[in-house]
């Protein structure tokens, strides 16, 4: 479809959010392939799921501040923008917080377009917070 171009480079360019802290810095965090998984969709359109422990981190640790703000231990949810070129392509969707889990776990239906099959200029992947639920 004519649209889809478009709206995929515009996924490259989503704002991000300051952390609940009051800090400077935005939420955005460099990961590596470890801390992010492939999941099959099980009726979770869109929808994947992110440990508490690195939410707080990327919500509430930023630069310079060495505790987790109460704010960000409320936040449940995440809508995000993951870019790894290499890894999981351009994804697009909520994270929710799940008990139990080391990694980023995303399913297919967050992903918007496919990883690349060149050879890799590096594996970084960027996660970019768009939204937090709830904000206040």
């Amino acid at each position: 479809h004519a649209k889809y171009p478009v709206s995929r480079l515009k996924l490259l360019v989503s704002p991000s959010r300051r952390p609940p802290d009051g800090s400077r810095v935005f939420c955005m965090r460099r990961l590596n392939e470890g801390q992010v998984e492939l999941i099959e969709d099980n009726g979770h359109l869109g929808c994947g799921f992110i440990p508490k422990s690195l939410l707080e981190e990327v919500l509430g640790k930023s630069e310079g501040v060495q505790r987790v703000s109460e704010v960000a231990k409320r936040v449940f949810a995440i809508q995000v923008r993951i870019i790894g070129p290499t890894s999981v392509g351009v994804c697009k969707g909520v994270l929710f917080v799940r008990d139990g889990i080391e990694k980023i776990q995303v399913p297919s239906s967050m992903i918007k377009v496919k990883q690349s099959k060149t050879e890799p200029l590096h594996d970084d992947i960027v996660l970019n917070v768009h939204q937090c639920f709830p904000w206040k």
